[in-house]
């Protein structure tokens, strides 16, 4: 009886245990040849570079954003920001405000890269956003600019 116990569960191990479903095989019963498609995918990958504080004491500074991965021909990494009405509030009196404004070559709010295939942070894949904003007087200033990454299908 135990065996025959043993025996059933074993059948039922074999029966509930995970197969692999492949794509319907061709029978060749003559000589001759037949093809074999071959398919591999690979997403894109990528690693986006932006500091986390700049010093924007100056009236002019410049904030450096790097990307590096491998990203597929129908995709592009975009980095976009919402800078309207961004500005620098100093933090002893909120009262006292300075207007930022935000620039670069190309889309005003947007950086794209569609064509990103290196393994490291190089100048080619990086874009420099020149960071202005009204004098301002003694105190300490901050603002915070939010920013959004997203990986987007693009036609080719």
């Amino acid at each position: 009886m135990k065996k025959l116990f043993t025996i059933l569960c074993a059948a039922a191990l074999l029966l509930a245990a995970p197969m692999t479903v492949f794509a319907e095989d061709v029978e060749v019963h003559e000589p001759g040849t037949t093809n074999v498609q071959l398919t591999a995918s690979a997403t894109s990958t990528y690693s986006v570079k932006i500091p986390q504080v700049v010093d924007v004491t100056a009236l002019s500074t410049t904030l450096t954003v790097y990307a590096k991965g491998d990203i597929a021909a129908n995709e592009q990494l975009s980095i976009s920001y919402n800078g309207a009405g961004l500005q620098l509030v100093d933090q002893t009196n909120g009262s006292n405000k300075a207007n930022i404004d935000l620039s670069f070559a190309g889309d005003a709010a947007l950086l794209n890269w569609d064509d990103i295939d290196d393994p490291e942070y190089i100048n080619n894949d990086s874009m420099v956003v020149t960071i202005t904003h009204a004098a301002i007087s003694s105190g300490v200033w901050s603002a915070t600019l939010p920013i959004v990454i997203a990986l987007n299908t693009i036609t080719v």
